[in-house]
């Protein structure tokens, strides 16, 4: 399990089924002996009768996975640093089985330092191909695309191309048709001896199942470009973002279909549609031809999920493979980088005001620390947002696409208020913790010249008590003398 799924885990609440079921079995073949009370039926015989219809494809109806692409952004400050890590990723990871696998070093330099202008000019390209040296990742996906693209003034986006296997692809139809029976939890309230029954549909266990898969493949490829890369989003708690290509011959926008429903597709929202997108084909056995279908897309934020990525729907009467280029979806990209970039953005602002507000005003070095923790998180999104651009695309040059750009800029300048709200707030202590220091230095710098203005004092009392003294025993010798 990656490191991702494990969030789900509630190791208190297996540790309580466990338990439960261990006292189900036991009353359940003692109930002759001693009569189940009416809580002990309701907790060890009402699941029997909760088994609810399983969701099954529909006849004559297929829904498969064709791509993932995995996303990420690179300053372009490290372009550099970039061109050396592509090389040492190329170097430990040739391509196999394909050709013009080869690269030039010369070449490849120019093009990736080319990224470097701190101007947003819609530039993209191709950067290499190659096959994962690691036997797991290579049955995954044995030919890897790379690809750069600007999204701001500031930083480049690069998209991972993986082409799965057919071994790959076939593991989610295992799971996407695989039958899962219903299951029973027990959950266990703050009162003591409160138990309820939670019932778990066997739709909602394939779902995370396969959530799982996708999850388990982008963390296993995301562990090896981050090792050669320098990618900005490390991706240490939340899932790699992606976009995600399937292949379907429901019509997404017309379906009523329940099997779809409990795989969330038909979720609450009206899918967007592109029609007429040209579209490469291939099947064994037959040339590569281009036909004109249609596609669907989504971006919304599921609540519920770990996996975070949007998704792309190709109309395809029959199941041949897709073999179209990164380029075609560079505005999916930059609309999903966009889109969760600006949750995380409004997660940390959230956060922060939170810290913020239980934070002691008097506590300078916790209130400054805070304060420039939020400003280096705001920097970072200031670079993505400035000077963002949609790129001239078959699949998006049209209204919807100038609409969720204004979307984005406007939710963007929406959050950076909220910042500078909290950056007032935190300056505004800092001045208030400056005035008290201030006052405080001043009330000890008056303490400390009043303290010498009377030692001088005393010193000069001192010595003149002295010199009197010795004038008195001068004037005592003089007389004896005499």
């Amino acid at each position: 399990m990656n490191k991702y799924s494990k969030q789900r885990i509630d190791k208190r609440g297996i540790r309580f089924n466990k338990w439960m079921n261990l006292k189900k079995c036991i009353r359940l073949n003692t109930k002759k002996l001693k009569p189940l009370s009416k809580v002990e039926k309701f907790l060890y015989e009402m699941d029997t009768s909760l088994r609810e219809r399983f969701s099954k494809v529909d006849n004559d109806k297929y829904l498969a996975i064709n791509d993932i692409y995995m996303l990420n952004f690179i300053s372009k400050t490290k372009c550099k640093e970039l061109y050396k890590g592509i090389v040492k990723l190329h170097s430990d990871n040739p391509l196999k089985g394909y050709l013009g696998g080869e690269v030039n070093p010369s070449e490849l330099k120019k093009n990736v330092e080319a990224f470097s202008d701190s101007y947003n000019s819609e530039r993209w390209s191709f950067i290499l191909s190659l096959s994962p040296k690691d036997s797991e990742l290579y049955e995954i996906s044995n030919f890897v695309r790379i690809h750069l693209f600007e999204i701001s003034d500031d930083f480049i986006g690069i998209s991972f191309h993986l082409n799965l296997t057919d071994k790959a692809k076939q593991n989610f139809i295992s799971l996407l048709t695989k039958k899962y029976n219903d299951e029973t939890n027990y959950i266990k309230f703050c009162r003591k001896n409160k138990v309820a029954i939670s019932h778990i549909r066997g739709e909602m266990k394939r779902n995370i199942e396969i959530e799982d898969y996708i999850l388990d493949i982008k963390n296993k490829f995301n562990k090896m470009f981050i090792n050669y890369l320098p990618l900005e989003l490390n991706y240490v708690t939340k899932a790699p973002i992606s976009l995600n290509v399937y292949k379907t011959n429901y019509d997404l926008k017309n379906e009523k279909s329940q099997f779809l429903n409990s795989l969330n597709i038909l979720d609450g929202f009206e899918k967007k549609e592109i029609e007429n997108v040209s579209v490469c084909v291939s099947n064994k056995g037959k040339s590569d031809t281009f036909i004109k279908t249609k596609i669907w897309y989504d971006v919304y934020l599921k609540k519920n999920e770990l996996e975070r990525s949007s998704n792309v729907y190709y109309y395809l009467e029959e199941t041949d493979e897709i073999k179209n280029d990164s380029w075609e979806y560079i505005n999916f990209f930059i609309l999903t980088l966009s889109f969760y970039e600006l949750e995380e953005m409004l997660e940390e602002i959230s956060n922060e005001r939170n810290v913020l507000y239980n934070l002691s005003p008097k506590n300078i070095k916790k209130n400054f620390s805070h304060y420039l923790k939020l400003n280096n998180k705001i920097q970072k999104y200031s670079l993505m947002f400035n000077g963002l651009k949609f790129h001239y695309s078959e699949y998006g040059d049209d209204e919807d696409f100038k609409k969720y750009l204004s979307n984005i800029n406007n939710r963007y300048e929406l959050y950076l208020n909220q910042y500078n709200k909290l950056s007032k707030e935190y300056s505004f202590r800092a001045e208030i913790n400056n005035s008290v220091s201030s006052f405080n230095f001043s009330k000890v710098s008056i303490v400390l010249a009043l303290l010498a203005m009377l030692l001088t004092i005393y010193f000069e009392y001192q010595k003149n008590t002295q010199d009197k003294k010795e004038v008195n025993i001068d004037q005592c010798k003089v007389t004896i003398v005499k």
